[in-house]
């Protein structure tokens, strides 16, 4: 019937809307991003001012957020200032309004 096609279809639409939506909330709050992706569910940016993401990844936790660090992706898990955003979590307001919140404390 293709109905799993079209939820497909429907989905990929949702996701692209999404990342680029997440990327224009990114640049106006400040955040570099590494790529700018034109596919998948995952963007990869860093706060310029932030050498190690795991502080802040630990801020966002207490906040009740969960935010992936770049070093639980690095062999040893060195520290990195790269993270690694959800697009689906990251166009919810109240996670761009914590990132808002942090990059403002990060240029401090």
């Amino acid at each position: 019937d293709g109905h799993y096609r079209k939820y497909l279809a429907r989905l990929h639409e949702r996701l692209n809307a999404a990342r680029v939506n997440v990327v224009r909330a990114f640049e106006e709050i400040g955040l570099e991003i590494f790529a700018e992706p034109n596919s998948g569910m995952f963007i990869w940016a860093r706060f310029p001012h932030v050498e190690d993401a795991l502080p802040l990844a630990e801020a966002a936790s207490r906040a009740g957020i969960m935010l992936a660090p770049g070093a639980v992706f690095r062999p040893h898990l060195e520290r990195s200032p790269w993270m690694r955003f959800n697009v689906a979590v990251c166009e919810d307001p109240r996670v761009q309004r914590w990132l808002r919140q942090a990059a403002t404390e990060a240029r401090k």
